[in-house]
């Protein structure tokens, strides 16, 4: 079953491995222990570095 959602505490309670996308990439693939809120949205939140930042 493939769940597609917004919702964090849905896909928690309905899924056993999260894919987390940012701006139309997988950033971030939890499963486990790892399945908590503060992982999804640190993943899908967070800053990343950028090659050509200084």
């Amino acid at each position: 079953m493939l769940i597609i959602s917004s919702d964090i505490e849905e896909v928690l309670g309905l899924a056993h491995r999260i894919l987390v996308m940012r701006a139309g990439a997988i950033v971030a693939e939890l499963s486990g222990d790892q399945m908590t809120e503060q992982n999804v949205l640190t993943a899908a939140f967070a800053e990343t570095k950028r090659s050509d930042d200084s």
